[in-house]
């Protein structure tokens, strides 16, 4: 099995977001049978039944989250900038007059305001391996690779 990547960063985020899940979980669970006791019986309390499909939901998010902390190896800073990998920053031109610029992490560390994109999207998918200076196909349109460098959350 492959382990899913993750930063430093990442895996503190995705165990503090495990323990608001699981606090939310609790205060759901106690909501739940507080109500149940309000009412008379199960099918006569809509109540009951939002807040136990909310357990249910928040339960299977704390469990995948749980897999994934579990099942993680940590990014390692990239030694080499030829050729783009996990843990790089990418500059490219899209071809329509813009650069712009992507950080290629794991699913645990995406954030799109910060252009932090995972290793299993379209975009890195498409630029993972290739080397400086690459004319990359993308959607309809050429991705030119203008820079590579290490993304500057290592420690």
């Amino acid at each position: 099995m492959i382990k899913m990547l993750v930063t430093k960063i990442g895996l503190i985020k995705a165990k503090r977001r495990l323990q608001r899940l699981t606090a939310e979980y609790r205060d759901t669970k106690k909501e739940s049978a507080e109500m149940f006791e309000e009412g008379n019986t199960w099918h006569d309390n809509p109540m009951w039944d939002d807040a136990e499909r909310r357990a249910k939901i928040l339960a299977s998010e704390i469990e995948m989250l749980r897999r994934a902390i579990n099942e993680c190896r940590l990014v390692t800073r990239p030694t080499t900038h030829y050729q783009v990998s996990v843990g790089h920053r990418v500059d490219f031109f899209d071809g329509r007059g813009r650069t712009s610029s992507v950080i290629i992490l794991g699913p645990l560390d995406v954030d799109l305001g910060d252009h932090i994109i995972s290793y299993d999207s379209p975009v890195a998918m498409a630029l993972l391996g290739q080397a400086l200076g690459t004319d990359v196909p993308f959607q309809g349109g050429i991705m030119t690779i203008e820079n590579i460098t290490s993304w500057e959350g290592f420690e």
